[in-house]
């Protein structure tokens, strides 16, 4: 085969009203008086620039939050304190992580943002219309109801309105509608915003314009905030409410009684010891650790070209277990590609003959097909090695002829690429209408390509050839006849162009699937994630493109037109896997019914046909290419529309979840015993034993230190369990076991000094924190090792060695008996505690509580 040669680009036109020559016959249109009337009326074409939350609504939403404001006036207290004894101002750094924690949000939602916000809707800023007879070139926002407005090739359309003249006009609406074949549109047909201008041109007369438009009424829809909250950051509030409701009545009887020393230094140290137990209450480092890892998560995604808009999506995608695609735009590019070339051979030696229309071929070399009507064998032109010379060039001539063609013109033109117009006497560009394009060579033979229907006259070569025809457009391909004549192009509107017409080939072209499709969907199947197809395209190429995607069995796609608005749709959500000709309503009712049978559901799409169903999905996804009104509905847009980012997302989610879940159980000992200790601590008047120093070691070395380095290893098993089945019954033993050491250490060692209680509670609470630790990060490799070590030695060292500035007197090897005593004790207690929870009492309390847990699903134990 001749390599391919670049064609030379015609030069663009400047403005819209050089590309095509006037029509005299198109009406006069309003006149400028009215049309500005109109506009003063605030009734242009004017549409929401943007559907994401303004600047200040995601400060405010991510700042006036229940954690923050419990901290605030925690930290009001200190600084009340602060101001009349300065040292105690150290102890209000905890309001850093608050800080912290709402600025990585804040961040995100603000870099998401303004990422949607320079995406651009329509490609087609400016409008040409006609108004008092004289075309002129406009801002689309002043087109308004009653203007005639000029539809010209490669435009977009941003108005409703019905056709007044028509030349060649065909509309591509699978941005509204799903259906990837060009629409043809006739005077008098509706035309409707967001379609795209693929062939001819036109007058259409306004009739809607802005939000009353098609497009507008459904994007509307794109405005309604979507919370659907992911169950991590349910959990996680699940968690805080709890503790909070507990804070807020003990906090508020702890402090006031704080309040009634009369000593000054007393009650100032009292109050900043009751404000770090309410604060050793709140898991607030497991928060900041989840938006840490989140962030990460995010970061790493935007480096794979993948903006996550909303940053618990990543952890949503990674527990979808249905997956909804769209098919253009979505598992396709929105183009037409070539597949394959089947010379037309009539005779034994091969070279042509004449066609008389009396017989048809008596060897045509074809690809075979299957059982299923599939053609598994056709390649890409490209490799195919044997191609006739002639036709190879004719089809270069059509792409030098025709080098802005309608999308499967444009698919010729990608494999076959001319140069030489010159050399094309006369030609013919394609037309709806009659259905084939032409053009006559230098040396005289008119080439034809176009529907065998529309080229062949009735007669055995034509039955001959539409067998084959049929049996491809079976599978859901298009079949276009290749054929010359020796006659010049026909002038004949309709019918035969020419009885003796001679085939030469056949091309077969399909919508060109995105690369990287085949390999997402295997994984997604590999992942027992079950995949469905929504599409508005008809059955036959919805079917089609599914098993070129690598989908097979499926069974028939189901035809949703045929169905009732009042149809309930519940049992076909489960069984079907296929849904052709799907309303904007029916994808949305169609999730509906997937979550309410209690799965998680992710969707991709890029049209404004997707919207209603991305805005129900639990994890919406977009293309960077669609439409602006499915991009601010969905969770996820990728930029470079590669779909293999969402196995990455998938990556970053479950290193995410498995993590935090792995960790949270280090924080939520410390808030179990420290809410247990206040709970029981406040009737018998107890005071803490921890300071707020020593506290600080514990918490660093045993609980964030370890717990932000797990957090950053790689893990890719599936999440499975619910999240506090999976981490309470791993926090309630140490916590517990804490908590009733603390009490009897305040209880009945009375006449230990103070130091010493503290040092007994220190190393109490890091030995317990530590062996739950150890439990964590099972199976131990080299990395956990090494770390789990580390979190051994340096609080031991640091506490033994510099126990003076940690306000600790630890006793002397010969006086440690009782020491030791207090802390075997508590071990053991711990070790018992979690044999309890192992039985099947402590399983079926946990499971009616929390749900299962990954052991139990593991074991199938549920």
């Amino acid at each position: 085969m001749k390599e391919k040669i670049n064609q030379a680009q015609p030069k663009e036109p400047k403005t819209l009203l050089e590309r095509e020559p006037l029509k005299a016959d198109v009406p006069q249109g309003l006149t400028e008086e009215a049309a500005r009337a109109k506009i003063e009326r605030k009734e242009g074409n004017v549409v929401p620039k943007t559907n994401t939350r303004s600047v200040a609504r995601i400060v405010w939403d991510n700042s006036m939050t229940l954690f923050n404001l419990l901290n605030v006036v925690l930290g009001a207290l200190v600084l009340y304190v602060a101001v009349q004894e300065p040292h105690y101002l150290r102890n209000g750094f905890f309001m850093g992580i608050v800080l912290i924690n709402t600025g990585i949000h804040i961040i995100q939602e603000l870099r998401a943002k303004f990422v949607v916000d320079r995406l651009v809707l329509l490609t087609e800023p400016r409008a040409v219309v006609r108004r008092s007879g004289k075309e002129q070139e406009i801002p689309k926002e002043e087109v308004v109801v009653g203007d005639l407005l000029r539809l010209c090739s490669g435009g977009q359309v941003s108005v409703d309105g019905v056709v007044v003249s028509s030349d060649s006009l065909e509309l591509d609406e699978s941005q509204l509608t799903g259906e990837s074949n060009p629409m043809a549109k006739k005077q008098g047909e509706r035309v409707l915003s967001g379609s795209l201008v693929v062939a001819g041109s036109g007058w259409i007369e306004v009739d809607k314009v802005g939000e009353e438009t098609f497009a507008g009424a459904i994007a509307r829809e794109a405005k309604r905030e979507k919370r659907n909250q992911p169950r991590l950051v349910v959990s996680l509030n699940r968690i805080l409410k709890y503790v909070s409701f507990m804070i807020l009545p003990l906090g508020t009887v702890i402090l006031i009684k704080s309040f009634f020393f009369q000593d000054l230094a007393t009650r100032n140290r009292i109050i900043v010891s009751n404000v770090a137990l309410l604060i050793s209450m709140m898991p607030e480092g497991l928060i900041l650790l989840t938006s840490v890892a989140l962030a990460l998560g995010v970061m790493r995604m935007a480096k794979k070209r993948a903006l996550v808009q909303r940053t618990p999506a990543i952890e949503t995608l990674a527990r979808v277990d249905v997956l909804c695609l769209d098919k253009t735009g979505t598992l396709t590019t929105g183009r037409m590609k070539l597949l394959g070339l089947v010379p037309l051979v009539i005779g034994g030696s091969g070279d042509p003959a004449q066609n008389s229309g009396a017989q048809g071929p008596k060897k045509t070399p074809f690809v075979p097909l299957n059982e299923e009507g599939q053609a598994p064998a056709f390649q890409e032109y490209d490799k195919i090695s044997r191609v006739p010379k002639r036709t190879q060039q004719a089809l270069e001539a059509f792409s030098a002829a025709f080098p802005e063609g309608n999308a499967t013109q444009e698919a010729i033109n990608n494999v076959f690429q001319g140069s030489d117009p010159a050399s094309t006497r006369d030609k013919r560009p394609f037309s709806s209408a009659r259905k084939w394009s032409a053009l006559t060579l230098a040396d005289g033979v008119t080439w034809y390509l176009g529907a065998h229907e529309m080229l062949l006259s009735e007669g055995p070569l034509r039955a001959e050839i539409q067998e084959k025809v049929l049996r491809i457009a079976k599978a859901g391909y298009r079949v276009l006849l290749l054929g010359k004549s020796e006659k010049p192009i026909s002038k004949e509107a309709s019918g035969v162009p020419d009885e003796a017409l001679q085939p030469e080939a056949l091309l077969v072209i399909a919508d060109e699937l995105r690369a990287d499709v085949a390999g997402t969907l295997r994984y997604f199947k590999d992942q027992n994630v079950q995949v469905k197809m929504i599409s508005g395209d008809n059955p036959e190429t919805l079917a089609a493109i599914a098993s070129r995607a690598g989908l097979k069995n499926l069974g028939a796609a189901l035809d949703m037109s045929a169905l009732a608005a009042t149809d309930d749709l519940s049992s076909l959500a489960e069984s079907t896997t296929l849904f052709a000709r799907v309303s904007p309503e029916q994808k949305r009712e169609l999730l509906r019914a997937l979550k309410k049978a209690g799965h998680t559901v992710a969707m991709t799409g890029d049209g404004v046909n997707d919207v209603l169903a991305l805005k129900e999905a639990d994890c919406a996804v977009a293309m960077a290419s669609g439409s602006e009104a499915a991009r601010a509905a969905a969770d996820m847009v990728l930029l470079e529309d590669n779909m293999a980012q969402m196995v990455d997302a998938v990556d970053e989610g479950r290193r995410v979840i498995n993590n935090i879940e792995r960790v949270a159980a280090l924080f939520l000992i410390k808030t179990t015993y420290a809410s247990l200790f206040a709970l029981l601590a406040l009737p018998l008047a107890l005071t803490y034993p921890i300071l707020p120093i020593q506290g600080t070691i514990i918490n660093s070395a045993t609980v964030g230190i370890p717990s932000f380095l797990l957090t950053l290893k790689p893990n890719k098993d599936r999440v499975v369990g619910n999240f506090l089945a999976n981490v309470v019954p791993r926090a309630l033993p140490a916590g517990i076991s804490a908590a009733v050491f603390l009490l009897l250490l305040q209880l009945f060692a009375t006449e230990l000094p103070h130091q010493q209680k503290s040092t007994y509670a220190t190393f109490l609470l890091i030995i317990i924190t530590l062996r739950a630790l150890f439990t964590i990060m099972r199976p131990l490799d080299p990395y956990k090792a090494v770390l789990f070590i580390l979190c051994l030695l340096i609080p031991v060292i640091a506490l033994i060695r510099y126990a003076k500035f940690f306000l600790l007197t630890v006793p002397p090897l010969r006086e440690s008996g009782p020491f030791l005593a207090y802390i075997g004790a508590g071990i053991l207690f711990h070790e018992g505690l979690v044999r309890l929870g192992r039985t099947p009492l402590a399983h079926g309390i946990r499971r009616r509580l929390f749900g299962p847990s990954r052991e139990d699903i593991a074991t199938a134990d549920f």
